[in-house]
């Protein structure tokens, strides 16, 4: 959500309380994955980025916890982009370069380390 003129997660648990996070939060079976990508990547200093790098960073941590954790779930995934002016999903058109560039990032990390883009 956006409240005092900044972004913030407002998570809803389950026995009914609720508590306010200020940069990133992960729950579910994927959540220590996902802070583990979320510190490998820059941690708070993600807060940072520009929307669209932002976004990738987003979709980076998605995917690998869907590969990681959560078997036989896949893409599509819905983004929500949330701004002082409301939220929005993302249409598949606009996601569609953000998908593609987190690709080409993987694919360039891969060939850093291992002179190859191709995986197992």
């Amino acid at each position: 959500m956006w409240a005092e003129d900044a972004p913030q997660i407002l998570e809803f648990e389950i026995n009914g309380d609720n508590s306010f996070h200020d940069s990133f939060h992960a729950i579910g079976s994927a959540s220590a994955t996902a802070y583990a990508i979320y510190r490998t990547l820059g941690g708070t200093r993600m807060s940072e980025l520009e929307e669209a790098k932002a976004l990738m960073a987003l979709i980076r941590i998605i995917r690998t916890c869907v590969n990681v954790e959560m078997w036989g779930i896949s893409e599509p995934v819905a983004f929500w982009l949330v701004g002082p002016n409301g939220a929005r999903t993302l249409s598949e058109d606009e996601l569609q370069p953000h998908l593609q560039a987190v690709d080409e990032w993987e694919k360039r990390e891969r060939e850093a380390l291992l002179g190859t883009g191709e995986t197992d």
